[in-house]
């Protein structure tokens, strides 16, 4: 009987390997039970970081970025007032801009700036909702990869 890596096409095992990454860069940051709890609970949820996971990956977005975003994501559910609108809201959002940006082939397109500026926005929005209750830590931590990304974009364009 074959391995079951004989059996899938090496397509499938780079989708399997982009998501098990998503998943560890989740773990490593103590956000992965959160995470299954809400998919397990709200299937539009659920879907919505499945197609995000599902753009990063046929657009070439680092792991780590949607990672992170899928992070901010969760926690704008549960710090948000309106947290599960806010949070498909975003999920949707972002994976029309990778879509977006991938078919115009820019380096550094308008959807990939709203992409940043939702982020940023999330940030914000769940730093404020808290009152400060929150440490500040525990959001610019998971998202450092994110702003390394984007750094990292800008000074390669200029």
């Amino acid at each position: 009987m074959k391995n079951i890596d004989e059996k899938l096409s090496d397509y499938e095992i780079e989708v399997m390997d982009y998501f098990g990454r998503i998943n560890d860069f989740i773990t490593q940051h103590n956000m992965n039970e959160p995470l299954l709890e809400l998919e397990g609970t709200d299937e539009d949820f659920c879907i919505s970081v499945g197609k995000l996971h599902i753009a990063g990956f046929k657009t070439g977005q680092p792991d780590k970025v949607i990672g992170a975003l899928t992070m901010d994501a969760v926690k704008s559910y549960h710090h948000h007032k309106d947290g599960r609108d806010f949070s498909l809201l975003f999920l949707k959002n972002l994976e029309k801009n990778y879509y977006s940006d991938f078919k115009t082939k820019n380096n550094m397109t308008k959807g990939t700036r709203s992409a940043i500026v939702f982020s940023i926005v999330g940030l914000i929005l769940t730093l404020l909702i808290n009152n400060g209750d929150y440490d500040l830590r525990d959001i610019l931590i998971p998202m450092t990869p994110v702003f390394l990304y984007w750094g990292y974009r800008f000074i390669k364009r200029s």
